[in-house]
């Protein structure tokens, strides 16, 4: 199953979505914007990292990685 798929059938909150995330293989990097009703945060994926981003005043994600 595609990780994204995994985690919006499994994952209810952002800790859940993050914990699918983090324990599913990968094999190309990608940014998610993922929340509910308690935070926000941007992920930064790659075949084999991942950061959070957590959302302060406001959040963006553009189509490259924050994190070097």
């Amino acid at each position: 199953m595609l990780v994204i798929r995994k985690a919006l059938k499994y994952g209810s909150t952002v800790e859940e979505v993050l914990d699918i995330i983090l324990n599913s293989p990968r094999t190309v990097g990608l940014n998610l914007m993922v929340a509910d009703k308690e935070r926000t945060v941007v992920v930064e994926l790659t075949a084999y990292r991942m950061l959070v981003r957590k959302a302060e005043n406001a959040i963006y994600s553009t189509n490259q990685f924050q994190d070097p």
